[in-house]
């Protein structure tokens, strides 16, 4: 049975406070704010196979001088500094694996701006990671082909190593991820099937036909994926609704048809994988964003998924899901910084509307538009101080609806008269 990840803790690191995350489901779903430490976490685990990132961050050399000798004085101080000259790292934080061994995360004291988190006995953990950026669907010709039959395996290879480069926030080299899809889409088609003068390779053969039975799960059932055909040089799209040039295909859809290309490619090698996604959820419509996740774990049913969002649809797509929110914590005084603690979020709070998602589990005070709040809020300031009769409840119904708030009437009553 493959190793996986089964509990990361991380303390007093960065802006995290304390963060325990329970690995243990098929799904972990991760949300919170900007800059509150999804990706950090995400970035931590990646390091099991071979995407690695560096952290930027403060020096420590220019962070000591803004230490206050009032705050860490005399022989505090001192001790202080000779633990920082004489221990260059610190543990700050435990990866739990699903053998019971356990890893320490190890990150150096910073002197420098950019620097690197270690795991120190590390298990061998197998996994990819699908980065949130959107590829471009210009129109690329294939172009200077070398039509000598891949295997399998370099198909595979030449695939993670592109998501690692990009990952990476490296220049892609050779064809990338889109071209790599379509080129390879081709050599599959013409080698695997072969022709009266080509033998056929039953490897490509079979990965052609099982790329697009993945794709009859994962695609929206309302695009209505039949298959692929190949007219050279391109790749088209069947559907129930028409046919397409693979480069045609909205920007949305080919997200999803690279992330299916991705996952497919490497539990093809090895079928229960790791996988860290990075807001999926962008490029596509809400309805997407609702069954991508149910419809990854249905084509892949062997991987587990650690997913950092912001989206309503997502935290609430699966009930196989452990959610968990990164929240601000209230600072002690002015001069202390607000760190992020984790909390897991329960089943009813993820069950609401994605307006109660974004109030409840994100912590959006408002998801009315900003203009609306400020007519709102008007309304409120109009009538705070008239008595609360018969006319009056009339006229503020009234001022309500005119301005499509009429829903908000009860929240206004209280506001106004509590």
């Amino acid at each position: 049975m493959e190793i996986t990840v089964s509990k990361l803790i991380l303390r007093q690191w960065r802006q995290f406070e304390s963060i325990e995350l329970d690995l243990s489901s098929q799904i972990t779903v991760i949300t919170g704010s900007n800059g509150a430490g999804k990706s950090t976490v995400l970035s931590i685990l990646n390091k099991h196979y071979g995407f690695d990132r560096t952290y930027i961050g403060f020096p420590k050399s220019a962070a000591e001088r803004l230490i206050s000798r009032k705050s860490i004085s005399g022989r505090g101080f001192s001790e202080f500094i000779r633990k920082i000259e004489t221990e260059p790292t610190e543990i700050i934080g435990r990866i739990s694996y699903s053998n019971n061994s356990e890893a320490h995360i190890v990150a150096p004291h910073q002197t420098s701006t950019n620097y690197g988190v270690e795991i120190r006995g590390q298990a061998d953990v197998s996994g990819t990671h699908i980065e949130p950026s959107a590829p471009s669907n210009l129109y690329r010709g294939l172009t200077d082909q070398n039509f000598h039959p891949p295997t399998f395996e370099s198909i595979a290879q030449t695939a993670h190593g592109n998501a690692a480069q990009l990952y990476q926030g490296e220049q892609e080299q050779g064809r990338g991820s889109f071209d790599h899809l379509k080129s390879s889409l081709v050599k599959m088609a013409l080698f695997g099937y072969g022709n009266d003068a080509v033998q056929p390779i039953p490897e490509l053969q079979n990965a052609y036909e099982e790329f697009q039975e993945v794709l009859r799960i994962v695609l929206p059932a309302e695009i209505g994926f039949i298959g692929f055909t190949v007219d050279l040089p391109e790749v088209i799209l069947i559907t129930k609704s028409g046919n397409f040039l693979l480069e045609g295909c909205s920007g949305g859809l080919i997200k999803v048809i690279l992330i299916s290309w991705q996952l497919f490619l490497a539990t093809r090698r090895k079928r229960s994988l790791l996988v860290t996604m990075d807001e999926p959820e962008n490029n596509l419509h809400p309805s997407m964003q609702r069954s991508l996740i149910p419809n990854l774990v249905t084509a892949f049913k062997e991987c587990k998924f650690i997913i950092a969002t912001h989206s309503p649809f997502i935290i609430s797509s699966s009930e196989l899901s452990k959610v968990y929110a990164f929240r601000f914590n209230e600072s002690i005084s002015a001069l202390d910084a607000r760190k992020v603690v984790s909390a897991e979020v329960s089943d009813f709070e993820r069950a609401g509307t994605a307006s109660e998602i974004l109030r409840e589990v994100l912590g959006l005070e408002s998801t009315m538009p900003k203009w609306i709040d400020r007519t709102y809020d008007s309304i409120i300031e109009k009538y705070r101080f008239e008595d609360p009769s018969k006319e009056t409840l009339k006229k503020l119904h009234e001022d309500l609806m005119n301005s499509g708030l009429e829903r908000k009437y009860p929240n206004a009553l209280e506001a106004i008269f509590k």
